[in-house]
Parts: structure tokens; C-alpha cells; sequence
């Protein structure tokens, strides 16, 4: 599923770690983070512009009840 391109959510998403990895390893693939701390998400923006693949990951700042309503299917 991944390999073919998927769109992905991570909440609380922190430093980006994890989806810039994702992205590396899946790159037809979108993925989304989401932190409510603001230093988090500029961390995660720098991990993911010198990886590469700002192109297919975006980190947002937000709080509770942000993502509600953004399921598609």
C-alpha cells in the first residue's frame, strides 16, 4: 500500500524522525505531522528539508481537535 502512495497522518509527531524516514523508504507516499509545540515542528521542517523530501512531507502546528473533519478517503 505504502509503495503505490498513500497519504499518512502522524499526530504528535515531535522532531519528524519518523516520517522523514517514511518518506525516504516510501517516497510516492505523502505524509503529514502535526505537534502542538512550535519548536518541534521547525525541528521536523529542517529534518525533512536536508533529508530531501520537504516535497512530500509538511509539519503543522496545532492543538486539540485541529484534525478533526480531515479524513478523506
Amino acid at each position: 500500500m505504502l509503495t503505490k502512495g498513500v497519504r499518512v497522518a502522524q499526530i504528535a509527531c515531535r522532531d519528524g524522525e519518523a516520517l522523514v524516514r517514511l518518506a525516504e523508504a516510501f517516497p510516492r507516499s505523502t505524509w503529514h505531522g502535526f505537534d502542538h509545540r512550535a519548536a518541534a515542528i521547525r525541528a521536523a521542517r529542517v529534518r525533512a528539508a536536508a533529508a530531501g523530501v520537504s516535497d512530500r512531507v509538511t509539519f503543522e502546528v496545532t492543538g486539540p481537535g485541529a484534525c478533526e473533519g480531515r479524513a478523506t478517503s
